[in-house]
């Protein structure tokens, strides 16, 4: 093997490791949004929780079978547990929900979002517009 298909096949290993870190996070969080655990899911759907386990903690993915299932369960997609592109509403919501634990600010500016009346909503929405 030269140095370059060495390269070559460390930087896929990386990035298949980095993809499979990700999908796992993603399904981390899908779960958190429906209030439920890892092994729930397995438990109830038929799935090897020892077989999920181990691919999660070696951060690898698993088969399309698999993958296909957990994502019909949770109503997702594998667009977006693989690379994060939101297919739905739900995911969308859950990516916003991601952004806005992450950043303080956001937050407040959402929460006092919550308390305007719909013509200060629509005002806004304006101003978007105009500003976009």
């Amino acid at each position: 093997m030269t140095i370059l298909q060495k390269t070559t096949t460390n930087n896929n290993m990386e990035t298949e490791h980095l993809l499979a870190q990700n999908f796992w996070g993603r399904i981390d969080n899908l779960l958190k949004s429906k209030n439920m655990s890892l092994r729930k899911l397995c438990l109830e759907n038929d799935i090897a929780y020892q077989t999920v386990i181990n691919q999660k903690c070696s951060a690898r993915l698993p088969d399309i079978q698999l993958a296909l299932k957990i994502v019909t369960i949770l109503d997702s997609s594998i667009e977006y547990l693989v690379y994060g592109k939101p297919a739905n509403i739900q995911e969308n919501l859950v990516h916003i929900n991601e952004a806005l634990l992450q950043n303080d600010k956001l937050f407040a500016i959402a929460e006092s979002l919550t308390q305007l009346d719909e013509e200060e909503l629509n005002a806004i929405q304006l101003l978007l517009q105009r500003k976009g």
